[in-house]
């Protein structure tokens, strides 16, 4: 079972459903809100998938998970209050007996947890009356507000993409899971390969693709700006470029697309003596010389040919994709996704003029979420309707040269004889 390292980035989930993106530093204190706050150094190698209660800022206990349920949740207040009548009033009569008073109280007087939850219980006087279905609702709501639980994480690409889709879902332009599964099935990505993208998300595809290739494999970068969007990368040190890489193989790599198109109008590199520089310059040189070296690297690849063209942007797709093609070997996949459905339309048009890719498709991924509960199942009353369109299609190697000759060609004409009783004048 993997365990928290220092230094790991973990992602922290919350008894009230919400999550937070920790990172493990020595002798750093862990916030968590009102679910409240513990020692890094206490968190260090505690395996992860496990559910903790915070007895102290320097000791945590393990207790048994709840099973997962999708037990809808409702207000608080008003489930099982009685409205009564008298004269010409509305009373309200509650049936929890504890005021929020004496439940501060009891939390300052150091009960909580599964404790203080008992005491709320005991102390509703219609609970025994409750359903099953409705008791596991009532205890659901008060252990997300008073129990001082998490999970931790371990980082991944799902939950990275979960993590903008809550803040913000333009960010990864309207994308979900599983559209982003199915990216990576339709381009066969695997371990070993060597893949050319674009990638204008916070990093979300690269990860995605990183994770399949495990320690085989490359995936180079191509961007329209000076330096591209590594915003979620940094979650995952192990892949995060840099240009001070000495003797290693990262398997990241990047190349502004001003170098991939127009190579010959790259500024020349000057070889220096690196020996004979001293302090700033000599680490000014070593990076141009590691960029340099990068962009040669990616230039062989191209020559070779890219395992499969991935493209995830907002730019003009029929300008740029069809010049992406230039570098992707015979036989293997383009996958481009967009947002709105017109802009692959038009790609689709292009491609098919352009005869280097075999039968473009458009297609959508639509994934209804249900609540299974015993007995009975339904659709979520809430769900995300939109998840943007994919593109599909083979690259092939045109010959100019190639005759097709098939049945169709050798067919004699049929010569068509009158009928008998048609009038010939």
């Amino acid at each position: 079972m993997s365990r928290i390292s220092e230094g790991d980035y973990v992602f922290m989930q919350l008894p009230s459903g919400n999550h937070k993106i920790v990172r493990i530093v020595a002798d750093s204190l862990i916030v968590l809100g009102k679910f409240g706050s513990v020692s890094a150094n206490t968190l260090v190698n505690l395996p992860f998938y496990e559910t903790y209660d915070i007895i102290s800022k320097t000791e945590v206990r393990k207790i048994a998970a709840e099973p997962a349920d999708d037990l809808e949740t409702s207000a608080e207040s008003g489930i099982n209050d009685v409205l009564t009548m008298e004269g010409n009033k509305i009373q309200y009569h509650g049936n929890q007996t504890l005021s929020m008073s004496e439940i501060e109280q009891f939390k300052q007087s150091g009960l909580k947890g599964d404790a203080l939850i008992k005491k709320i219980q005991e102390a509703h006087q219609d609970f025994d009356k409750k359903t099953e279905f409705s008791k596991a609702k009532y205890l659901k709501r008060k252990k997300a507000k008073y129990m001082h639980t998490f999970c931790p994480l371990p980082m991944t690409c799902d939950r990275l993409l979960d993590l903008y889709i809550d803040k913000d879902p333009a960010r990864v332009l309207g994308m979900d899971p599983a559209t982003l599964a199915h990216m990576l099935s339709l381009a066969n990505v695997r371990p070993g390969g060597r893949y050319l993208i674009m990638d204008e998300s916070p990093s979300v595809l690269t990860t995605a693709i990183l994770e399949r290739l495990g320690n085989k494999g490359c995936v180079v970068i191509a961007h329209e700006n000076e330096h591209p969007n590594l915003d979620g990368l940094k979650y995952f040190p192990q892949w995060m470029p840099s240009d001070d890489f000495e003797g290693e193989n990262p398997m990241v790599r990047l190349i502004n697309l001003l170098d991939l198109f127009c190579p010959e109008e790259t500024l020349p590199f000057v070889e220096k003596d690196a020996d004979s520089l001293k302090g700033t310059q000599k680490t000014q040189y070593l990076r141009q010389l590691y960029r340099e070296n990068q962009r040669l690297w990616v230039r062989k690849q191209c020559e070779l040919g890219f395992d499969a063209v991935i493209v995830l942007s907002t730019l003009n797709l029929v300008d740029i994709v069809p010049r992406l093609l230039e570098f992707a070997a015979g036989s293997t996949p383009l996958v481009v996704y967009s947002d709105a459905r017109e802009n692959l339309v038009n790609l689709t048009l292009a491609l098919k003029k352009d005869l280097r890719v075999l039968a473009p498709t458009i297609m959508e991924t639509r994934l209804r979420k249900f609540q299974t509960l015993p007995g009975r199942m339904h659709p979520t009353m809430t769900a995300k309707g939109y998840s943007g369109v994919l593109l599909h299609g083979i690259r092939v190697l045109p010959d100019s040269a190639a005759v097709a000759v098939g049945m169709a060609a050798q067919r004699k004409k049929r010569k068509i004889e009158p009928a008998e009783n048609t009038v010939q004048t």
